[in-house]
């Protein structure tokens, strides 16, 4: 029986590079950003009379799992698309149940990164 000896297993921290980044690699999606998405807030009987722009974070951050022969099992390094700061910002809506117009609150990106989840 043929045995194949395998390098010890280095404990070295691993460094990972998005596809996009690894030589030879090609662009897959966009990187995390800032990104406006149009939708219509609703609270109870109450919602923005037409759509509001709001900021949110969206693309594509590195992960990987690699197996690692000491726990005999994968090892996952994932990171999200996620907000780095928040803002406060005031959006108005009309509430039919009574007929008037009040603020609500909502926190908005002040911008995004990839970070571990």
């Amino acid at each position: 029986m043929d045995h194949t000896a395998l390098p010890p297993f280095s404990s070295a921290p691993v460094q990972l590079r998005p596809r996009s980044l690894r030589p030879g690699g090609k662009e897959d999606g966009k990187s995390c950003q800032k990104v406006t998405v149009r939708m219509t807030i609703r609270k109870n009987d109450c919602r923005s009379n037409r759509p509001v722009n709001i900021v949110s974070c969206d693309g594509k951050c590195p992960s990987a799992s690699i197996y690692n022969y000491n726990i005999n099992t994968y090892a996952r390094f994932c990171k999200c698309c996620r907000e780095t700061g928040l803002q406060r910002r005031s959006v108005q809506l009309y509430c039919s149940g009574n007929a008037t117009w009040v603020g609500y609150g909502i926190q908005e990106p002040t911008d995004c990164s990839c970070q571990w989840s």
